[in-house]
């Protein structure tokens, strides 16, 4: 993406595609916010002897003459295989490609002598500002691209230039994925798509994952039973349909519910309960700037209580961490498909019900640039005697 351009600003250019009509197209895409990614070959940085992009690189974007329309800010950056890419990136692109094959498709035409092997880098990035001519989507854009977008899974990569989340220091899939490859038999509770399952290298001999909502359960099957994980359509309600001791580990990434005597019961002596679970006045500013002040609501899901819980569901506890992180956003097509996502945070969210107060957000995201909020997060390591 980086191509060399005059400098008209103190930043350093960047320029999307040809000059004239094709950079309109993809300048235009950016500033509706419906491109995301773009792509180059890593070729092309090494014979014009330039680096690769920084993580929160900032570039002004420029037109065909030259002039900056928009700041933009890199927010990934990842290399692979031409034949690597995938569905993700190629819908992030914003030109229309459903899947990875139809990106190929047009890209060797783009990149003539490419092969599969080819190395490609693949940004993602944000708009920050746009320029004195430049032009933001409107309201009622906005609000149309998130009430369109795909809310199955509990893949949020639709956000990626719309919002952001800090993640905790422990990383809890790294850690997940350790404990998995030294188990003999896991149940994974709530898995939503099965992503973050699926990111683990090795799974134990028997592994299955549980699942509620139905465009979930066929997600995660899609993407979990070719790797030997069985998914288990579940109400998330006791009694869990398995035999007293079945597993020696039992993980949960942000479960709806909690029932410790199930949890418990499912685990062999010996057995290890590993979670993170989602902590209290998590996105409040987000939910109370909808439903108002919930003052009452604010100490639900505190570590300290779940402790308590467990700890009378016969659990002995191994280590708890906590963390309070950051929630960035940037426009109001990310509320939109957050509140439709997390279907909990404001129940019986449409946007045709919260229209006024959609409206509210985005006038105050216009003239602030971000809308803050935090959550809180724990890490549990529980033990059954």
């Amino acid at each position: 993406m980086t191509e060399p351009s005059p400098l008209r600003s103190a930043l350093p250019t960047t320029a999307l595609g040809r000059p004239g009509a094709d950079r309109d197209t993809l300048n235009g895409l950016v500033l509706a916010g419906r491109k995301t990614a773009t792509a180059s070959l890593l070729s092309d940085y090494e014979e014009e002897g330039v680096g690769v992009p920084a993580v929160g690189a900032r570039y002004g974007l420029v037109d065909s003459q030259g002039e900056s329309i928009a700041t933009i800010e890199v927010t990934g950056v990842t290399t692979c295989a031409f034949d690597r890419v995938d569905d993700r990136h190629a819908r992030a692109e914003g030109e229309g490609y459903e899947t990875a094959a139809e990106w190929r498709d047009a890209h060797r035409a783009i990149w003539p002598g490419v092969t599969g092997t080819s190395t490609v880098v693949l940004e993602t990035f944000r708009v920050l500002q746009p320029q004195p001519g430049g032009s933001l989507p409107s309201f009622e854009e906005l609000v149309r691209l998130g009430a369109e977008a795909d809310v199955s899974g509990w893949d949020f990569s639709w956000l990626h230039g719309r919002a952001t989340e800090e993640r905790p220091p422990w990383g809890y899939a790294r850690l997940l994925a350790e404990r998995l490859a030294g188990a003999r038999a896991s149940l994974d509770v709530q898995t939503g798509g099965g992503e973050v399952l699926a990111e683990a290298g090795v799974f134990p001999p028997t592994a299955v994952a549980t699942e509620s909502w139905p465009p979930n359960v066929r997600k995660a099957t899609r993407l979990l039973h070719p790797r030997g994980v069985a998914v288990v359509a579940d109400p998330d309600e006791p009694p869990l349909p398995f035999a007293d001791g079945a597993f020696d580990l039992v993980t949960s990434r942000h479960p709806a519910t909690i029932w410790w005597e199930e949890l418990h019961r499912v685990l062999a002596p010996g057995g290890t309960y590993f979670a993170q679970h989602v902590g209290p006045a998590s996105a409040f500013e987000l939910i109370e700037f909808f439903l108002g002040p919930l003052p009452g609501a604010r100490r639900g899901r505190h570590p300290d209580d779940e402790v308590a819980e467990a700890r009378r569901a016969g659990f002995e506890v191994v280590d708890v961490r906590t963390a309070r992180t950051c929630i960035e956003i940037f426009d109001v097509a990310a509320v939109v498909y957050l509140l439709r996502k997390v279907i909990w945070w404001v129940p019986g969210f449409t946007v045709d019900e919260h229209r006024d107060r959609l409206r509210d957000l985005d006038a105050l995201i216009r003239r602030e640039g971000v809308f803050v909020a935090h959550s809180s997060r724990h890490l549990l390591e529980l033990r059954r005697p």
